[in-house]
């Protein structure tokens, strides 16, 4: 059986705008948890910081690839990066098992 693959996603979110990131989260983490090949996600906001970090889990790299297009086709993407400062940085990582 294949390994899940986690996936980060870093950014910081734009000042005055946290509330709405966290509202927005919360309406759209519905259609996330039903995509096929999502296994978790867990959303964290450095203390005292706009810092927030997504962790995944996913099938695989594919999987979350897919899911990742079919967001920016609906144009939801595009609304979430509006409130972020920066660019996201997202990684993949497979567990090693050692």
């Amino acid at each position: 059986m294949q390994e899940a693959t986690t996936v980060t996603l870093e950014a910081i979110i734009k000042e005055g705008k946290k509330d709405t990131f966290l509202q927005f989260m919360e309406n759209g983490l519905g259609l996330t948890r039903a995509f096929k090949g999502f296994h978790h996600i867990s959303i964290h906001i450095e203390e005292d910081s706009n810092h927030v970090l997504f962790f995944q889990k996913w099938d695989s790299k594919e999987a979350h690839q897919s899911y990742v297009k079919y967001r920016e086709e609906s144009g939801v993407l595009s609304e979430l990066l509006e409130l972020f400062e920066n660019e996201p940085e997202v990684k993949y990582y497979k567990c090693e098992n050692v």
